[in-house]
């Protein structure tokens, strides 16, 4: 989601309990994504470890899927050199495995 989007839906005004509103804010890519994730997490659970059972393809992709956005703006922001809470993650997920050499 783009910084402009997550203005847009902090400041968006409510429309009390009817949650009218609260669908308006959700961004549809994100839910489809978020959706899809689920899914596959699912079929994992299920037993479901097509082609191989070492390496579950449904389980890498559902990864890769849900891990796109957060990853790609890491990225940006390593390349631009500005510090987010995405590449404060990575950067201490990093130091936690010992990357930081």
């Amino acid at each position: 989601m783009t910084a402009e989007r997550e203005l847009d839906a902090v400041d968006a005004p409510t429309t009390g309990r009817s949650g009218g509103s609260l669908w308006r804010r959700i961004d549809r890519a994100d839910l489809v994504r978020t959706l899809f994730v689920a899914v596959c997490a699912v079929v994992v659970a299920l037993g479901l470890t097509w082609p191989w059972p070492a390496v579950p393809v449904v389980a890498v992709v559902g990864l890769v899927v849900g891990c796109w956005p957060i990853a790609a703006e890491a990225f940006e922001d390593a390349r631009h050199r500005r510090m987010s809470m995405e590449l404060s993650v990575h950067a201490h997920r990093d130091r936690r495995r010992g990357c930081d050499r």
